[in-house]
């Protein structure tokens, strides 16, 4: 089959590669009709650093199913879904709070484990936590659908995050580099939270001196909002042990973006500021 393949900054190519098949029994096989570039696609395509074997581009796109593995349950062959920019078992913690991105079990389209969707297939794991039918016939309508993969669902969430309503003043802050504010509603990659074990954590790339890290300092507790869940929580330091598994699950995330993206995040001033974060409460 024919796919989207970057071999390094500006350099994309259009090349045959092995055809899109199962894997996994929770895998599902989709045949694209539509696929979408996004502002996310921008990042390698400026930053990626020179590869010899490439990496298939595309996260957003919808299809055909063209075959399930034995365990997928809410898909059938022929059905036409929506597929996201990542894939999530829709089980786990961060799942039920709406925050599917960082699902415990996913990751993301376009990245070393799994192809992209600028392709004529690709390959879908967790496909019943990722896919979403659509029912009926849209011919018409699938190329304004489309923006549900990403920018729809981008926004909404914004939306429902910040409690926006009727009446309600807001601001959109958007980074114009290099996607721009349409599909990117939030503030630019300074704080990451992690998810290691039962624990959550926080780490800071501009370090200890950052009015975010001083202001944990002080304040030693915080609240955070995030897929519509609010929680109370303490602020202390992280055992130092966590940093080296911080380090491996944002190469393992982020990689596809190249090291001028990951490395402030992993330095050793980065590291110095990460902040553990204890529940306190919990509030719907």
């Amino acid at each position: 089959m024919r796919a989207t393949v970057m071999y390094g900054a500006g350099d994309v190519r259009i090349e045959n590669v092995p055809d899109a098949r199962l894997i996994e029994p929770t895998d599902a096989v989709v045949r694209i009709s539509h696929a979408a570039i996004c502002g996310s696609d921008l990042w390698p395509y400026t930053l990626m650093e020179p590869s010899e074997t490439g990496r298939r581009m595309g996260h957003e796109a919808i299809g055909v199913v063209e075959a399930r593995g034995a365990d997928v349950r809410t898909l059938k062959v022929g059905d036409v879904v929506l597929m996201p920019f990542a894939y999530s078992d829709g089980t786990c913690v961060f799942c039920h709070e709406g925050l599917h991105t960082s699902c415990i079990h996913g990751g993301f389209f376009g990245s070393v484990e799994v192809a992209g969707a600028q392709a004529e297939a690709v390959r879908i794991p967790l496909a019943d936590g990722t896919l979403f039918v659509l029912p009926g016939r849209h011919d018409a309508l699938l190329p304004s659908l489309l923006t549900l993969t990403d920018v729809m669902g981008t926004g909404h969430h914004a939306v429902v995050a910040a409690k926006v309503g009727p009446g309600k003043t807001v601001a959109v802050i958007g980074i114009a580099r290099p996607g721009g504010a349409v599909g990117r509603v939030g503030v630019p990659h300074y704080e990451t939270i992690f998810f290691i074990g039962d624990d959550l954590s926080v780490r800071s790339w501009r370090g200890r001196t950052s009015a975010w890290f001083r202001g944990t300092q002080a304040r030693h507790e915080g609240h955070i909002r995030a897929g519509g869940v609010e929680k109370d929580v303490a602020l202390e330091e992280t055992d130092p042990g966590i940093n080296d598994q911080i380090d491996a699950m944002y190469h393992a995330k982020y990689r596809r973006y190249g090291a001028r993206y990951v490395d402030p995040m992993v330095t050793a001033e980065a590291r110095a500021a990460t902040i553990k974060l204890v529940p306190r409460s919990t509030t719907a």
